[in-house]
């Protein structure tokens, strides 16, 4: 009987469907798919809550208890709930990035763990440089803006995302004023 439902199995395809089905959840929280989530309810909250038939289901921002998170309701009844706190300020994402071993921050925070200046940009980080959280190395070269989570997070949350404007606002002018100060100083020689 075993032999029998092996090869049923084999020639069905049930085999690989199980496979299919015990996919981590871990394994899903790419930053693509949680980009793909974000416009997924872009686009549905401008074609006035209309579902847009596919893989993804129920997609949805969540704040709970000062904790940010995209959540999506997958085909196979499993649901995917992305984390949207930046793991070194401790605070919603503002101008979110991933680097290319799916973590995501923000992006002065991801600039700040690459140890170079919004001005040079993340791309120009060491490649010995680690990742803050798994500490995997050359993480910041093919680092990839988010920029529908962005919108989606301006979106939902503009009193926040005005206020973290401002912030950020200053602390990148300052940061540009003390880049301009050296290389003026390096180009006069006084470095």
């Amino acid at each position: 009987m075993g032999e029998v439902l092996r090869k049923y199995d084999k020639v069905h395809g049930s085999i690989n469907n199980l496979k299919c089905q015990n996919v981590q959840l871990e394994d899903l929280k790419n930053p693509c798919l949680c980009e793909l989530m974000a416009w997924h309810i872009n686009v549905q909250e401008k074609k006035n809550k209309t579902t847009i038939p596919g893989l993804l289901d129920d997609c949805k921002l969540q704040i709970s208890e000062g904790r940010f998170s995209i959540s999506a309701s997958l085909s196979n009844s499993r649901v995917l709930d992305v984390d949207l706190t930046c793991s070194i300020c401790l605070e919603a994402l503002f101008d979110p990035v991933s680097l290319t071993c799916s973590h995501m921050f923000c992006y002065m925070c991801a600039c700040s763990a690459g140890s170079v200046s919004t001005i040079d940009g993340i791309k120009a980080a060491d490649s010995k440089s680690k990742c803050p959280l798994c500490r995997k190395n050359g993480v910041f070269s093919g680092a990839m803006r988010m920029s529908e989570l962005s919108i989606l997070l301006r979106r939902k949350l503009p009193e926040y995302w005005d206020e973290r404007r401002q912030k950020e606002r200053k602390a990148r002018l300052e940061e540009a004023k003390e880049y301009w100060q050296l290389q003026c100083r390096a180009f006069v020689g006084l470095d």
